[in-house]
């Protein structure tokens, strides 16, 4: 195979060369006539012959040369990209999230979950052809379970106790007050350390959680703030600006399981390289993120593409103006949506109901359209990066968005929190089967009917009587 690939490689080689010979043998062969009768020089037929001749040699041989040299620093060029590179893949960092479930031991029932690959299937159970599971009472002996290990706490575990009390010395040790950009660096630290932790134990990630809030609380961070923290820590930990300190964090704690003592050295060499992230990333705030999306066209319904792009374009603009009148600011752009950053959880929902109200009037102007929008807020502790947000919230936002009603508002419990003085909510049970999502609450506000024209009026549960 390599010897025909040779030959192949040579032959179109030779091809190339002749046909770049003979081209130019033909240009020259014509200057040469006309040289020839310009000047008072003659040539017989074997001297013209002759000439053209090594002209042909000459140039067919340099090319085969010229092309040879390419052909040969593409190969080289080939080669090296299908080489596989070792230094490179053991050098780049695993962006694996902090906090991962443990892989539970097989059970019965999953070593017959398929039954058309003849697994064998246990005593006491049979599979009919319908794959339905049928079960025979047989006697099991008595074996005690082993004791499930709950979650170490901060004041028992005495790995994270001392991991707590050597960063809190590290602090009290540094030249200058910690700034909220190093405190951000700390607790990034402390996260990757009890990653690390909840590795060796085996935590579940409710687990994990827990143990990083009561280590942040030793370090005095308020309750809300550690809570939100813990629930960010698997999306700081894919970002690489933020790696710097987990990934010492992680060896701090390692190396406190194998020598008994935390490395200080891994603390102050991570801080040394976290300063150098100062300017492009920021300190953790809370941040009210909304998401909305319009709905322009009814499943199989056939809407010609202008009133599509009426209805997209009316949600745009209203979207643009709540945005500037209520202090907000666009971060993503869905095509049927945006995702919007705000400061206060009230001016998000004052602006998500101006929304709904614009689009309402909207669409009772234009009747054939179609205009079914939906909005879902979340309020969570956000880093920015780079000019990015980097907060779990954002994601979660745009998945309330999506599983909430046209013309309603729904938003996390920690939203609701936060706005609970301005505006009146009621919680939703209709999706509960989403375990990773908070409590989620609906806005209690209502359009009251139009009455006497085309005004619509409307009527705000709870929010301040100035709405402007």
């Amino acid at each position: 195979m390599a010897t025909q690939r040779a030959v192949l490689r040579f032959a179109r080689l030779i091809v190339n060369a002749l046909s770049l010979g003979l081209i130019f043998t033909m240009l020259l062969a014509v200057v040469v006539l006309w040289l020839e009768k310009r000047s008072c020089m003659t040539l017989d037929r074997e001297q013209y012959r002759g000439l053209l001749l090594i002209i042909f040699l000459t140039i067919t041989l340099s090319a085969y040369v010229v092309l040879e040299y390419f052909q040969h620093r593409n190969d080289e060029r080939e080669a090296k990209n299908k080489r596989p590179q070792k230094g490179k893949v053991k050098d780049e960092p695993a962006f694996a999230p902090i906090f991962v479930e443990p892989v539970p031991p097989p059970t019965a029932l999953s070593l017959i979950s398929n039954a058309a690959e003849d697994v064998p299937v246990p005593d006491g159970l049979s599979i009919d052809a319908h794959n339905t599971v049928s079960v025979t009472p047989v006697e099991i002996p008595h074996e005690p379970s082993a004791p499930v290990r709950p979650a170490p706490a901060v004041s028992d575990d005495a790995s994270a106790a001392l991991f707590v009390q050597t960063v809190t010395a590290a602090v009290v040790g540094f030249d200058e007050e910690p700034t909220p950009f190093i405190q951000f660096g700390l607790r990034l630290f402390i996260m990757g350390g009890c990653g690390e932790l909840a590795r060796r134990n085996a935590l579940t990630t409710a687990q994990g959680k827990a143990v990083l809030m009561r280590m942040l609380a030793e370090m005095s961070v308020t309750k809300r703030d550690a809570a939100s923290f813990a629930a960010n820590a698997n999306t700081f930990a894919q970002v690489p600006n933020l790696r710097g300190p987990i990934d010492a964090g992680y060896r701090a704690m390692a190396h406190l399981h194998d020598a008994g003592f935390v490395n200080i050295a891994d603390l102050i060499d991570a801080m040394a390289q976290w300063k150098i992230q100062d300017g492009l990333c920021q300190p953790p705030e809370p941040v009210t993120f909304v998401a909305t999306a319009i709905v322009a066209a009814m499943a199989g319904a056939a809407t010609p593409p202008e009133d599509r792009q009426r209805s997209l374009r009316a949600h745009n603009k209203f979207v643009g103006a709540a945005l500037d009148h209520f202090q907000g600011r666009e971060i993503h752009n869905l095509g049927n949506g945006f995702v919007a950053a705000f400061t206060d959880a009230s001016l998000a929902l004052r602006a998500a109901e101006n929304i709904l109200e614009q689009l309402d009037a909207f669409a009772r102007e234009n009747p054939k359209l179609t205009v079914l929008p939906h909005i879902g807020i979340d309020t969570e502790m956000a880093a920015v990066v780079n000019g990015t947000y980097i907060s779990a919230a954002l994601t979660r936002a745009v998945t309330i968005a999506s599983l909430t009603p046209t013309n309603h508002i729904y938003c996390s419990e920690a939203t609701c929190s936060d706005a609970a003085e301005v505006f009146s909510f009621e919680p939703v049970t209709a999706i509960e089967s989403y375990a990773e999502l908070p409590p989620v609450f609906s806005t209690a506000w209502s359009r009251a009917p139009a009455k006497g024209g085309p005004a619509v009026e409307y009527r705000q549960i709870g929010t301040m009587a100035d709405a402007s």
